[in-house]
């Protein structure tokens, strides 16, 4: 919940930026067009998380029937990472985070009757998707859009895990 926090704060601060910028003639923006771009911003989120609980909640449960009728494991975690991923694409659209999609889908699993079938079935995954997870903010990446990564901070990020791992090997000399 606190990246979640996180996320949306930083969309509202990132927006605030080229707000403060003075326009082509030096005067200043002012307040009201601040307040502005911040009201669109909220309206936009809340209708697409409004949009995005309200649809899932008729969609997901007759979807998952359908698909538990079929009896099959690899099609059911196929059903659940579409969803995962069309709710992030939906809030990626509306201009909020991928996580904060990923977080609603989560969600609008968890209240129907097959979370427990749906927990059983990414189990496997649960550690490959944590380390790409993980991976992924260690090196500060960011998947755009257009399909390309752009990868900030390689050199600084390698110098920490070379670090970490001196650091490792002198705790574990001291430790024998």
């Amino acid at each position: 919940s606190v990246l979640l926090f996180q996320d949306l704060a930083v969309v509202v601060l990132l927006m605030l930026i080229p707000l403060l910028a003075p326009d082509p003639s030096g005067a200043s923006t002012g307040m009201a067009k601040i307040a502005k771009a911040l009201g669109i911003a909220a309206v936009k989120a809340v209708v697409c998380i409004v949009g995005i609980t309200a649809g899932g909640r008729l969609l997901i449960r007759p979807l998952y029937k359908k698909i538990s009728n079929l009896a099959n494991a690899e099609i059911f975690a196929a059903t659940t990472l579409l969803v995962v991923l069309g709710t992030s694409f939906m809030t990626q659209l509306a201009g909020l985070s991928l996580a904060l999609g990923a977080f609603l889908a989560g969600l609008l699993i968890a209240e129907t009757e097959y979370a427990l079938q749906v927990e059983s079935d990414i189990a496997p995954y649960k550690g490959l998707l944590m380390g790409l997870f993980f991976m992924t903010v260690g090196e500060l990446s960011s998947c755009h859009a257009d399909g390309y990564v752009t990868v900030g901070h390689t050199p600084e990020v390698l110098r920490m895990q070379r670090a970490n791992k001196r650091c490792g090997f002198a705790w574990a000399q001291q430790r024998q």
